[in-house]
C-alpha cells in the first residue's frame, strides 16, 4: 500500500501484521510520529502512551515470530477515549 500505515484500515494493517509484511512496531511507531505530529493543533490525545505501546507491539511481533495463534486485529494500534465525568 502507497499511503502511511497510520491511514490504512485496521483489517489491512492486522492482515499485513499477520503475512509479515510488515511489522506492529513499524505500524505503531507511524501511529505515534502522526501522533506526535498532529496532537498539538487538536489536542484529541490526552495521555501519551506511546512508550507502551512499543513494548506492546514488540510483545505482539515476538508472538508472531513464534507461531502463536493471533486474534483478528493483533498487533493493530488503538485509541481509546478517556470519558469521564
Amino acid at each position: 500500500m502507497a499511503a502511511p500505515f497510520w491511514q490504512w484500515s485496521a483489517v489491512d494493517t492486522a492482515a499485513a501484521i499477520r503475512n509479515g509484511s510488515v511489522t506492529s512496531e513499524e505500524v505503531i511507531r507511524a501511529h505515534i510520529d502522526r501522533m506526535h505530529n498532529a496532537n498539538p493543533a487538536i489536542n484529541a490525545i490526552a495521555v501519551d502512551l506511546g512508550a507502551q505501546a512499543i513494548v506492546a507491539a514488540r510483545a505482539a511481533d515476538r508472538a508472531r515470530a513464534k507461531g502463536a495463534t493471533l486474534g483478528r486485529l493483533h498487533g493493530v494500534p488503538v485509541t481509546i477515549k478517556i470519558n469521564i465525568t
